[in-house]
Parts: structure tokens; sequence; C-alpha cells
């Protein structure tokens, strides 16, 4: 037995390392991308009290489970012994999960109240209200029109994307039409579920958004990636030149890039660590000095904002994985801009879009 463990040992040993070193290789500290939102550094302190606990107790429990493999293995002439139980290990393996449990729950009330019961209400002042509608497979967003109301040819509808402006609270009321689905934006730590027949909500505040420096010498998104492609250069939009930079407010936005030319659109997708072009002949809308160009070839363009990127955190169906969605968290005269595109208003999207709409319920 000891010659077993010694030829296995060292090799679970290094499989265990791997998968832990898998899961900490990622943009932060534990594994978790960055928190951008006012609420997120509240839940990651959670989360790392509550890794800790579980962490020591997985310690503790298969070291006991080793030791026991070890000291009890089948030797020559050894005899079983058998035992029908012991009170004092029962009542010690009950009562410690419960006083655990019980800790967490009174530790985490305070941050669940926050997150989950204390909403901020539509209409208040820094509040944007974003109803999301999901079906299979796509997320549905509807943002109010002119008088901030829902329900007028105004209304402001896009698939796939909603927009904030930067430095407002929003309220996402959520609803499904047909399965369960999951709201989930990571870097803002907010998930919930949408049920058919059940109003849900979620409410964040972003902290800001990213900015990208644009490589002029890169290629075109790879739309082939599925057959030919893997991932790479991961650490690139952290480390040097062309790494995202973190933006608090309209000010710093204006102070750092507000004489740069500055795409507000989709004109870009991110890979292999590079915010990349759609196709060669790509154009953007950007924001430069304070104004609004359309059109710009992307080798114009200095700067472009990064989205936020969401999901759906629920298996929904085959096509599961192709339920993601992006969040603009935009200068305000960006955000305008897109709430006042006709393109997306109700009134001119088709009459199925409408009906899809018309079958939400208040």
């Amino acid at each position: 037995m000891p010659s077993r463990i010694l030829k296995w040992g060292p090799l679970v040993a290094l499989g265990i390392l791997s998968g832990a070193g898998a899961a900490f290789a990622q943009d932060s500290a534990w594994g978790l991308p960055p928190g951008r939102s006012t609420i997120a550094p509240e839940i990651d302190h959670l989360y790392t009290v509550i890794l800790w606990i579980t962490g020591i107790v997985f310690i503790g429990v298969e070291g006991l489970l080793l030791w026991f493999c070890v000291r009890y293995r089948r030797r020559p002439g050894g005899k079983p012994g058998y035992t029908h139980g012991n009170n004092t290990a029962e009542i010690i393996w009950t009562i410690c999960p419960a006083i655990i449990l019980i800790f967490i729950a009174f530790y985490q009330f305070s941050t669940w109240k926050k997150a989950k019961m204390d909403f901020p209400k539509m209409g208040d002042p820094g509040v944007v209200t974003v109803q999301a509608f999901a079906r299979q497979y796509n997320w549905n967003f509807r943002s109010p029109g002119a008088n901030g109301a829902f329900g007028d040819d105004d209304d402001v509808i896009m698939q796939k994307q909603f927009c904030l402006p930067v430095g407002a609270k929003a309220l996402v009321p959520l609803r499904s039409i047909d399965v369960i689905h999951s709201f989930f934006l990571f870097q803002m730590r907010v998930k919930q579920d949408a049920v058919p027949g059940h109003r849900g909500a979620v409410w964040f505040q972003p902290t800001g958004f990213y900015v990208a420096k644009v490589d002029k010498s890169v290629t075109p998104y790879n739309f082939a990636y599925q057959k030919d492609w893997h991932p790479k250069d991961y650490q690139k939009k952290w480390e040097g030149e062309y790494r995202f930079e973190f933006v608090t407010s309209e000010e710093e936005f204006q102070q750092k890039y507000g004489s740069r030319p500055v795409a507000i659109d989709k004109s870009f997708q991110y890979q292999d660590g590079l915010m990349r072009p759609s196709l060669d002949g790509t154009t953007s809308t950007v924001l430069q000095n304070n104004e609004l160009r359309k059109g710009v070839p992307w080798r114009d363009v200095d700067y472009v904002i990064v989205p936020f990127e969401g999901t759906c955190a629920e298996l929904c169906g085959l096509s599961h994985y192709t339920m993601s969605f992006q969040m603009f968290v935009l200068p305000k005269k960006a955000y305008d801009f897109w709430m006042a595109n006709d393109d997306n208003f109700y009134t001119n999207q088709s009459e199925k879009e409408q009906w899809f709409w018309q079958q939400w319920k208040n």
C-alpha cells in the first residue's frame, strides 16, 4: 500500500494543483473577473470568506480520509472492527456545520438585503430602467422613450445589448416568455433567474467602463474561430500598450480621451486580447471633442469603448450557448445618441417584434 501511495500520490497532487492553477489564472484574485459595480467589493468579500471556510473544511475532511485509508489499510493478520455508531461524533458533525451555516446566514444578510431588497425606484434621479425580456435564445431590452414611460412608440428596443449612461443606477425588471433563463452580468456581480409567469428584477450601479486602444495593424475578427482558432494572448488586454483602461467618470473620459476618436458602437469585437474590427472595411460611429461622427474607417479610430459581457446562466435549450448580451456604459453624449436613434424605436420594429413586447406583463 505505501508503494502505491508513493506511486500515485504525486500524480494526484499534480492534478489538483493544475486544476487550481487554471482556476486562479484569471483576471483577479481567486479566479474572479474584476468587479465593476458598487456592490462588487461586498460580494467578493463574502466569496472570499466562504471560500476560506469551505477550503479549510475540504482540506480537513480529505486529509482525514487519506489518513484513515493509510492507518486502517488491510494488513496481514489484521481483523476488522465493527461499530454501531458514536453519539459524540454524530453530535459534533451535526452542530459544527449548523454553526457555520448560521454564521454565514447572519454575516451575509446586510449584503443580501442591499442586493435583493433595497431596490431603487423607477423615476428617481440617477436611475435608468431597462426591461429585459428573455426568450430562446435571445435577450431583448427595452428602454423608455423621451417621456420616461414605457409603452409608447418611441420606446427604445435593442436585442442582445443595452446602454447606460456612466454614473447611473440600473434597474432591470426581468421576464421570460418561454422557459427559465438567468440574467448574469459577472463583472456587476448580479445574477437573477427570469421565470415564466414570475416578475423578477435586479439592480446595480456600474463604477465606470473600459476603453481600449486600437491596434491599427491588427487583423479583423476571425469568424471561423470554431474551426481553426484557439484562444491566445489572453493577458494582452491587461498588459502592454493595448490593455483595457478603466474609466470611472465622464470627466475622466473627457480628460484622457476627449480629443481622440473613440468608437461607441459594436464595430469592434474582442478576440485574442484585442478589440478587432468586425471586417476589414468596417466603419465606426465615434465620439471626439464631444461631437459624434458616423462612417469613420476603423483605422482612423484610436480607441474603443469596451462593452461588459453578459450571458444566460441557466441551461435553456440546445442553443443556450448563443444567449449572450452586451452592456455599454457610455458618456452622456453617446448614450443620448443611441436613445434617439430612430432605428431602435418601437414604432419602427417589425410586427413580430412589436407583438413580442406586447406580451410583457407588468
